[in-house]
């Protein structure tokens, strides 16, 4: 299998005319048992020189294609030997647009989403959007919650509760709620939760992010059924 990291283009064609809306790369890490477990997505600023390689790279992917209106998201894996296409979406970013408050804020207004109703329906605000993401104007992080626990059922989330509070929490979709079983997250299907960070000061996403770790790690994330649940450290 392919070996490296993972990023998204994320990018939104009008008559053959490419824009790229965001670049994001995957936090991927062992826990569990599972070898590829996602603990969250990472905005990438177009003037990192790897965004500029994979830019260039996904819009030759389209033209390849012969994709001249939509949206596409786009999964690259930068290997050693540079850029290897995993796939090419013809849709927009998924995780059910959990992640726009973060791309509206960071880029001061611009989404896939708004782009991609602008190729059917605004043609002048389409030619407007720059080819590349502007710099960022917030800093931002999208978190993928890892239980290290399991039970047969949730009685409480106090983890939920505690993240709500944080001064950078913007969203949370609740995959796992009182009444549920829980699992141990080895895959994305099995992520209670995902958490949307964005701040104008960068420090203050990293304590937050650096909180919501702490959480998941000493197994504070849920109350579970105590005869029924067993936990596991996270360096397991």
């Amino acid at each position: 299998f392919l070996q490296g990291k993972e990023y998204v283009v994320d990018c939104v064609t009008r008559d053959g005319v490419h824009k790229t809306t965001f670049v994001w790369v995957y936090d991927k890490r062992e826990a569990n048992g599972g070898g590829f477990v996602y603990f969250g997505m990472i905005p990438v600023p177009s003037d990192d020189p790897v965004a500029k390689v994979l830019i260039d790279y996904t819009v030759g992917c389209i033209d390849a294609l012969a994709i001249a209106n939509g949206a596409t998201h786009n999964e690259i894996m930068m290997t050693k030997d540079g850029p290897c296409l995993v796939e090419v979406n013809c849709r927009v970013h998924g995780h059910s647009g959990s992640w726009l408050p973060l791309t509206d804020r960071c880029t001061g207004g611009i989404t896939q989403v708004r782009s991609n109703l602008d190729i059917f329906v605004d043609g002048a605000a389409f030619d407007a959007l720059p080819a590349v993401p502007r710099p960022f104007v917030a800093s931002g992080t999208i978190v993928m919650l890892v239980s290290y626990q399991e039970g047969e059922e949730v009685q409480a989330t106090p983890g939920f509760e505690t993240i709500k509070t944080l001064p950078s929490f913007t969203t949370i979709t609740e995959s796992v709620v009182v009444g549920m079983p829980l699992k141990l997250t080895v895959d994305l299907f099995d992520c209670p939760g995902v958490v949307v960070l964005v701040h104008d000061d960068a420090t203050v996403i990293d304590a937050d992010l650096a909180t919501i770790r702490k959480l998941e790690e000493e197994c504070k994330l849920f109350e579970v059924a105590p005869r029924k649940s067993k936990a596991r450290k996270a360096t397991e």
